[in-house]
């Protein structure tokens, strides 16, 4: 019975919400599901019954990622996920969903890498089997961020957005650096010291390593910190690798020092070049660690 009810419901609001869509007046049709995931939620408090709302979630993500809202369209589409994995439902739309925002992030970095300066370096698709759920979504994030903000000069990211999307990249190396290596020791916990430890051990194949591992690491406020960041997107005397590195780990380590609103580093020219290059970090790791 409640669940024949559930259906009514689902089928009244589905009538209701649908001709926003398809006239593409999504933010009618956001507080149409909005509306009906509360109505589910005040059906669960009152029968006490649990009903799924993986239709609600499915359909609000929907309408977020159509206004531009991604954290918001994402998010919805992993609760659609799992409500629909907790009750076994094999039809819904969220995996699908899901699984062509990732897919669609592994396209945009193998743009990105056709400009790089790495080489012979296998396919997104091909490297992220390497990540976990939870990273892969994340740095999903990341790119589709990165790209709204491409696409579009009126993009509503502000430097906040900007700043946590190159620190998410970092994270990614980070977590994955550390959940790959042998138990970290307190001492090598953080991401210059887990890049010393996956480096270090084979320097023949990593001859970039010795020359990151010379450079100073340590700097001295924010206009030195900023000022060696922003040398190292052009530096030609050093190896590729050891600046992305270096850029990598600069950006994790001294963000606070580094991330102002009168930050060079937002440049669109020298943003765009940090992200890439903490990007193309993240795929050698991934390929050679």
């Amino acid at each position: 019975m409640f669940d024949e009810f559930k259906e009514s419901v689902h089928a009244a609001y589905a009538l209701i919400g649908r001709p926003f869509i398809d006239t593409q007046n999504f933010d009618v049709a956001r507080k149409v599901y909005q509306s009906m995931l509360e109505t589910t939620k005040e059906c669960i408090r009152i029968s006490k019954h649990s009903f799924d709302k993986g239709f609600e979630y499915s359909n609000l993500g929907i309408t977020e990622f159509a206004l531009g809202n991604l954290e918001k369209g994402f998010s919805h589409m992993e609760l659609a996920l799992i409500e629909d994995e907790r009750i076994g439902n094999v039809d819904g739309v969220a995996k699908s969903h899901v699984g062509q925002i990732v897919s669609g992030a592994y396209q945009m970095i193998d743009d990105l890498m056709r400009t790089s300066s790495l080489l012979n370096m296998p396919s997104a698709a091909v490297l992220f089997t390497r990540l976990d759920w939870s990273l892969k979504c994340r740095l999903a994030k990341s790119l589709w961020r990165f790209h709204y903000r491409l696409r579009d000069s009126r993009s509503s990211l502000n430097k906040d957005d900007l700043e946590g999307n190159l620190l998410s990249v970092c994270k990614v190396v980070e977590n994955y650096l550390k959940a790959k290596l042998p138990k970290p020791t307190p001492d090598h916990r953080k991401l210059g010291q887990l890049i010393d430890v996956a480096f270090s051990r084979d320097q023949g194949k990593h001859p970039w390593y010795s020359e990151w591992n010379r450079i100073p690491k340590g700097y001295d406020g924010s206009t030195e910190s900023e000022r060696r960041l922003i040398g190292s997107l052009s530096d030609k005397a050093r190896r590729y690798e050891t600046n992305i590195f270096l850029v990598l780990s600069i950006i994790r380590n001294f963000s606070a020092h580094i991330f102002n609103d009168q930050s060079d580093l937002f440049l669109e020219a020298n943003y765009d070049k940090a992200f890439s290059m903490c990007i193309e970090a993240l795929m050698y790791t991934l390929a050679y660690s």
